[in-house]
């Protein structure tokens, strides 16, 4: 019997789970906002970002895979979640992209969507993968390749 079968429909399982997701979500969101307040260097933010979703989706790798992979993204309370968690994320990157920057809102918010996209793909095909790279290397490898995108833009 797998976990689905305990409960009487689809229904009943994914409000628990969601809560349960959303709630690990919400402490790596605000971990997040507590790694972009951390320190004025944009580098070093870049980093610390791309750091906890690696970590996150490490330590958290069953619940993530379940959340973000699995038939349950398509139920409509979950989906509006996960979209909210990454539209929250996107929103903290984006305000600095914006003050750094003096891009428009809207120009900023398409780059840190794109930049939490980018973490969140990278750290879910490195944990699929089983990698031989450590998640050392492999942050370092995406905070490279992150870090010379953005910091291309220039300062306001």
């Amino acid at each position: 019997m797998n976990l689905m079968q305990s409960y009487d429909s689809r229904g009943g399982f994914f409000p628990p789970i969601t809560r349960s997701g959303t709630t690990k979500e919400g402490k790596r969101l605000e971990h997040d906002r507590r790694c972009i307040a951390s320190t004025p260097d944009n580098a070093n933010r870049v980093h610390a970002t791309v750091d906890a979703y690696f970590a996150f989706i490490e330590k958290e790798g069953e619940a993530f895979r379940l959340l973000f992979e699995s038939d349950m993204s398509v139920e409509p309370s979950v989906r509006e979640r996960l979209n909210r968690m990454t539209y929250d994320c996107a929103a903290a990157a984006s305000a600095v992209i914006s003050i750094d920057t003096g891009l428009p809102k809207e120009a900023s918010m398409l780059l840190g969507v794109g930049m939490i996209g980018y973490a969140q793909v990278t750290a879910r095909h490195w944990l699929d993968r089983d990698s031989a790279l450590t998640r050392e290397q492999a942050v370092e490898l995406v905070n490279n390749l992150m870090w010379r995108g953005i910091s291309g833009f220039p300062r306001n």
